[in-house]
């Protein structure tokens, strides 16, 4: 579909009649979704630069409004025509984000489309007029992703050994910090007097959005250093295990000797 309809004819399209009615929204909205991600990555950066340029906010609206903002008397007229304003500047692809943030796969999508803006913000081919059309996106986006992305929206749970393989998976990817150098590395991470959290969305229920990494220790460890390579930073106890009776090292954490909690990694996932 992508490569067989024109760009401007599509957003003329999806633009028309948008919040008419809930079913014609939503549809349009994940139309929009899909045209995008057909879309290869020259045409991305044309797409965007038309919906920037063409649904952004009425310049001329808003020239005339603000000469008539000195004609009125009175403060209620004031307030009136700085209301009138504020709506005129609002782009009108703020309606078409927020519509899409309320479908199935449309945080995400948002979230991979200011990805996508921020990388043209610094393209420095960009010229004035078309930096701050994208940096006028960028900031569409970044308040509502910020708006979305509130603590109260986010859940945290404590990843395990036992947890999904899919998101211990995820936790090795996205680790910048300090990347995961094998299973072995990830399974010590989670394991015994040390923590990963990852906080989600739920929108994005399977995605960690933050991923925390904090190790338990009697003190404040010296260098990240023995943090990382050490297997456990308390004492561990010995106990028996194994079918033939014999002894193996198991690690217990020692709640009596833990005094601080170490937060030596802590990483975003999401590029927008």
């Amino acid at each position: 579909m992508a490569g067989q309809v024109d760009i401007k004819d599509f957003l003329r399209s999806t633009f028309t009649d948008l919040d008419s009615n809930l079913l014609a929204s939503e549809a349009k909205c994940k139309d929009f979704m899909s045209f995008y991600g057909g879309l290869v990555s020259d045409k991305r950066g044309s797409f965007l630069g038309e919906l920037a340029e063409t649904y952004g906010f009425n310049s001329q609206k808003c020239m005339a409004l603000a000469a008539e903002s000195g004609q009125g008397d009175g403060e209620a007229a004031l307030l009136t025509m700085a209301d009138k304003l504020r709506v005129s500047l609002q782009p009108r692809y703020r309606l078409l984000f927020t519509l899409v943030g309320r479908v199935d796969g449309g945080l995400q999508f948002l979230v991979n489309l200011r990805a996508d803006v921020l990388g043209l913000t610094r393209q420095r081919s960009n010229t004035a007029v078309e930096a701050a059309l994208f940096q006028e996106l960028n900031v569409c986006l970044r308040e509502l992703l910020t708006l979305w992305f509130s603590p109260g929206f986010l859940d945290v749970q404590r990843v395990t050994w036992d947890s999904p393989c899919e998101l211990v998976q995820q936790v090795c990817k996205f680790e910048a910090v300090h990347p995961v150098a094998s299973w072995q590395d990830i399974k010590r991470r989670v394991g015994t007097n040390r923590r990963v959290f990852a906080f989600t969305h739920r929108a994005m229920p399977n995605v960690p959005v933050v991923v925390l990494h904090v190790g338990l220790a009697p003190k404040i460890s010296a260098s990240l250093h023995s943090l990382l390579e050490k297997p456990s930073l308390c004492d561990s106890d010995t106990t028996a295990a194994g079918k033939g009776g014999g002894q193996a090292k198991e690690e217990r954490e020692d709640p009596t000797n833990t005094h601080a909690a170490v937060f030596y990694s802590i990483t975003s996932t999401q590029k927008g």
